[in-house]
């Protein structure tokens, strides 16, 4: 019915990977049996490259938000535009190019390798982010140590440093991160937030956090409250 329509999406093929802007206009979200709308006539223009932090209480929207960006809600009233089209192209672009973190990372069963490189054999003379080694160290059978049941065997900070590694090592277009450092102990919060900082010199990078440092380096701050 959609070929008899003409209503025909333009193939995603001709923009993937190249990003020339998301803005979102006049958009409004509410979720299906749901009176209340989360979102409400928000209008934003993101940068191509740099850092977005998203701030507001409990409630405000801010997930909500990040995941319309992440492609993993479709936005019904308003628009939602990625290099100037329209939703449903923009919806499976941004699913497509975009990656995403939250405070409950998904861990592969599988080595500690294949969750970082996504490639079940070693190759030699690896290339991977210093702050691995952190959890290295702590693995008698290294990168061959086996994980299970979402990684039962790391604690939250390490899987955080694990799915930040996967990100920087398949980097996409845009990098969205909900909370990335909520329940962290300190010291792997200091080994986070400069990563991320630098994610946001080479790509768009869209944050929902209640860290201060944070607002000294955002180039955009959006304030849901």
């Amino acid at each position: 019915m959609p070929v008899l329509d003409n209503q025909v999406q333009p193939p995603l093929e001709e923009a993937k990977g190249v990003f020339n802007g998301l803005e979102i206009t006049d958009l409004s979200f509410g979720y299906p049996g749901s009176l209340q709308k989360v979102l409400h006539d928000i209008h934003l223009t993101f940068p191509t490259i740099g850092l977005v932090l998203v701030k507001g209480i409990s409630g405000s929207g801010k997930s909500t938000l990040l995941k319309i960006c992440a492609g993993s809600l479709l936005a019904q009233e308003g628009r939602v535009s990625v290099n100037g089209q329209e939703n449903e192209w923009s919806y499976r672009w941004l699913k497509e190019n975009s990656s995403y973190m939250n405070q409950y990372p998904f861990i592969f069963d599988g080595t500690l390798h294949y969750n970082v490189f996504l490639e079940k054999e070693a190759v030699k003379e690896e290339v991977y982010p210093d702050f691995l080694n952190k959890i290295l160290a702590k693995k008698e059978e290294g990168w061959q140590t086996r994980l299970s049941h979402n990684g039962k065997q790391l604690s939250g900070g390490e899987k955080q440093l694990i799915t930040l590694a996967r990100m920087m090592m398949h980097p996409k277009p845009v990098a969205i991160l909900d909370e990335p450092t909520a329940n962290l102990d300190t010291g792997t919060v200091e080994i986070i937030l400069p990563q991320i900082v630098k994610l946001a010199r080479e790509r768009l990078v869209i944050v929902a956090s209640h860290e201060k440092m944070f607002d000294t380096v955002a180039d955009l701050i959006v304030n849901l409250n």
